[in-house]
């Protein structure tokens, strides 16, 4: 009890009105929240509304800890914190650029999470102003994740000269994939991207700065203010590596596969994408434990073998037109590997009629597929087919009007 008294003061429960919340009128089914959640806490339900969309999102509060990451992930804005609402947020912030820019000041913006090297700063919540970072409005964050598209483009066309993302530190984020799906995101690599032919994309830069490095985020905000700032030599180093790498891959297997090289659709072409998220089979499995291992165990803890609890890999097939186009199998999330196996996987699929069969298999057997489901599909040159899999729900196919 004593230690808990010592501890309550710092300790931050999440209430349940604090869970993220779906507007289902403006949810458009799109997926992505359900695919970014790192909690499992947002489930794909059939429309209620009778609109054209075939699913709609809904949040389990009791699994969601106040993170906003589903926030980010949403265009039309449908998903969002109660207490940080995305909409209310970004007028907030350009109110803030409008205020600046009328005194003849170039405003820089800052997005700081609230376990980031920005956490001790003393804001103004009226102005979003702090002695600590001059010249920029801050606005903090639960995660960086929060953090959306088109808020960031909205903000540099609004006047702000420059935006800085502060994510937590890179090696233990506190919300799991919320820096990670951040930098994504603005790098154009995961949906939904930085439109960079909307804006001029060198003019926002992200970084992850844990709590104790204040005086790093000072001295990077200062060199922002002067223009656009070069990653630092270690990461930039470590890209180019990699880029070398993939190169000298990419020739290789030029070189070895000639002619058979699969064709790897840009993203503008039409597309089949594919989504799960589902739990294989438990199991557990027990090892015998030797002496040596006994030995060093307490007294009270000894025993003769160490049973552990596990799921299976899940597998995924899609066979188009009778051709395998896709088989992979996926580990289990969770620490303990006990958790969903999740994916998210597109696939080129040129314009026209397309049989399309998706087999999902939970089990160690990879011969048996637990579901099955086939659909004769038209798509059209730009469009694309998404069709998602709930255990639940089963199988949905949002295909493209027509």
């Amino acid at each position: 009890m004593i230690a808990l008294a010592v501890l309550a003061p710092g300790l931050s429960i999440r209430r349940e009105s604090e869970a993220a919340q779906v507007d289902t009128a403006a949810c458009n089914g799109c997926t992505l929240c359900y695919q970014d959640c790192p909690y499992d806490a947002i489930s794909l339900l059939p429309r209620s509304d009778g609109r054209k969309w075939e699913v709609q999102a809904e949040v389990d509060p009791a699994r969601c800890v106040g993170c906003g990451i589903c926030a980010g992930s949403c265009d039309s804005g449908a998903i969002s914190l109660p207490q940080l609402p995305v909409v209310d947020q970004r007028r907030r912030i350009e109110g803030w650029i409008e205020e600046a820019t009328a005194t003849g000041e170039k405003p820089h913006l800052a997005f700081v999470c609230a376990s980031s090297a920005g956490a001790s700063l003393q804001i103004d919540p009226s102005t979003g102003t702090s002695a600590a970072l001059p010249g920029y409005r801050i606005l903090p964050v639960p995660c960086s994740g929060w953090v959306q598209r088109f808020t960031l483009e909205r903000a540099l066309r609004r006047g702000a000269e420059g935006v800085l993302v502060v994510g937590c530190g890179p090696t233990e984020p506190h919300f799991r994939e919320g820096t990670r799906w951040t930098e994504l995101r603005i790098a154009g690599e995961r949906e939904p991207v930085l439109r960079r032919e909307k804006v001029e994309a060198e003019r926002i830069h992200f970084a992850t700065l844990d709590r104790s490095r204040l005086g790093e985020l000072q001295e990077l905000a200062g060199r922002l203010r002067q223009g656009p700032v070069e990653e630092p030599a270690p990461r930039r180093k470590q890209r180019l590596v990699a880029a070398s790498a993939l190169v000298a891959c990419a020739f290789g297997a030029l070189i070895a596969l000639g002619s058979d090289l699969p064709y790897r659709a840009p993203a503008t072409t039409s597309q089949l994408v594919v989504s799960f998220k589902h739990a294989g089979s438990a199991g557990v499995h027990c090892r015998p434990i030797s002496p040596e291992e006994k030995a060093r165990l307490p007294i009270h803890m000894q025993r003769d073998e160490i049973c552990e609890r596990s799921r299976s890999q899940v597998r995924l097939r899609v066979v188009v037109d009778g051709e395998e186009r896709l088989s992979r199998s996926y580990e289990p999330r969770g620490l303990r590997s006990d958790g969903n196996s999740v994916a998210v996987e597109h696939l080129p699929l040129a314009p026209g009629l397309h049989l399309v069969e998706v087999s999902i298999g939970g089990s160690a057997d990879p011969a048996m597929w637990d579901f099955i489901d086939r659909r004769e599909i038209r798509i059209e040159e730009g469009e694309r087919t998404v069709v998602t899999f709930d255990k639940v729900l089963g199988f949905d196919w949002h295909l493209p009007e027509t």
